[in-house]
């Protein structure tokens, strides 16, 4: 039955319990409460009709109920794909403010030049520092904005849900990375030789809590064997180098491995292949 039936056909019956309720609260022909007595007959609904109540409004919470969770999920993708832009926007920004340098990353803590450490948090770091100690933060002043609303807070280091500070990371291999020697497109190499050429390169992205966001891996950058989240319709949100967020279905037996990049001297890099870079890494590629 279509939704529009369904809803003709409730109206329809409701209108007829009410009626029938109303019929019965009538008195007989020619009887009469007269003056100053109270009527016998009150309005009632049977057993039967309260049940047909109760099981109209089940059918309509059904219908409901689906549409908006959908509705719920699509607010929160929505939400998630603006803190991104937002957070890609913070990365361009500081490159005005840097000779056009991406910010530095988790393994830059050593280097002399304070501006060139973490956008997130820094290896010496204790993990609570994160976000308000990046080189980031000052850009973006917003703790909500590292932080996916479809991704709940349930312990650290359990494989599920956020890790309670941050959900967002950076391709590790662009640390200091100049921005113009950043390609705008990439290719995603699949297990079994496919290659998809239409895709954007990858630079802020929500990590898998389990690959390894909230796994043993609490760093800001994407690297090595860390995956994309499917939090958002079996996929994931990511940003370009223009401040552009894109969705894409990463397999499940893929990794960062599986994304390829064209570096400054034009070689094709695997984006999974610096697993501890450090700022300005990416020229010599």
């Amino acid at each position: 039955m279509r939704r529009g039936s369904m809803f003709g056909y409730v109206s329809r019956l409701l209108s007829s319990v009410s009626r029938s309720a109303a019929d019965r609260s009538r008195p007989p022909c020619g009887a009469s409460a007269g003056p100053g007595r109270k009527s016998a007959f009150k309005p009632a609904f049977t057993l039967i009709e309260l049940l047909v109540v109760i099981g109209i409004i089940a059918v309509l919470v059904s219908i409901l109920l689906p549409s908006l969770a959908r509705a719920r999920d699509t607010a929160r993708a929505t939400t998630c794909a603006s803190n991104q832009r937002q957070v890609m926007l913070g990365f361009l920004i500081f490159a005005a403010d840097h000779r056009g340098r991406l910010p530095g990353n988790f393994y830059d803590s050593k280097n002399p030049d304070p501006e060139k450490r973490a956008w997130l948090l820094n290896d010496t770091d204790p993990f609570e520092a994160a976000p308000q100690a990046g080189t980031l933060y000052p850009y973006l002043k917003n703790e909500a904005i590292y932080r996916c609303p479809s991704q709940e807070f349930i312990a650290r280091d359990c494989g599920a849900g956020s890790n309670g500070r941050f959900d967002y990371v950076a391709t590790l291999a662009f640390t200091g990375a100049r921005q113009e020697h950043v390609k705008l497109t990439a290719e995603f190499r699949y297990p079994d030789g496919r290659v998809d050429t239409d895709v954007f390169t990858p630079v802020v992205v929500e990590e898998d809590p389990a690959h390894y966001l909230n796994r043993g891996g609490f760093d800001g950058g994407h690297s090595n064997i860390d995956q994309l989240s499917h939090a958002h319709r079996g996929g994931g949100y990511y940003a370009a180098i223009d401040g552009s967020v894109h969705w894409f279905r990463e397999p499940a037996n893929c990794t960062a491995h599986n994304w390829y990049s064209q570096g400054p001297r034009g070689t094709w890099v695997s984006l999974g292949t610096a697993p501890q870079a450090t700022w300005g890494a990416w020229e010599s590629q």
